[in-house]
């Protein structure tokens, strides 16, 4: 999980059948949208990190 541009990510994840590829972005914690990664470069995974660089994740 991270804040970024004013809101909170969630990144990916697991639970007992296996990893996800979701990503969740949420302005107040309350409400949560779904984001489509653009192409094929997310893959489903667990136990990573994330960090804001030059404005980007």
């Amino acid at each position: 999980m991270v804040r970024f541009k004013d809101e909170i990510w969630i990144l990916g994840g697991q639970n007992f059948s296996g990893f996800f590829d979701d990503i969740w972005r949420s302005s107040d914690g309350t409400n949560w949208t779904r984001v489509n990664p653009v192409g094929d470069m997310w893959t489903a995974r667990s136990t990573h990190g994330v960090m804001i660089f030059d404005e980007k994740m």
